[in-house]
């Protein structure tokens, strides 16, 4: 299984988000990618915090999306 959330959303960061899908039962063991335009907004500790296992730098090629969501996926093989 595998999730990506935006970083910037309406009512919460994706941060947020992230952190609430580990504590489902059902998605403790998914992917979780966040989606975000810029990278350097996000300390690593805040990613280790929230359970994200891998960011996507927006504007990239649908194919990249696709390739990192694919290596991130085999990995949990």
């Amino acid at each position: 299984d595998a999730v990506i959330v935006d970083m910037e959303l309406h009512d919460s960061t994706g941060l947020e988000v992230c952190r609430k899908l580990r504590e489902e039962e059902g998605l403790a063991n998914a992917s979780i990618f966040l989606f975000t335009a810029r990278n350097d907004q996000i300390k690593d500790k805040d990613l280790l915090a929230s359970g994200v296992d891998s960011v996507i730098i927006k504007s990239p090629e649908a194919e990249e999306i696709v390739k990192i969501v694919k290596q991130q996926l085999a990995q949990q093989i």
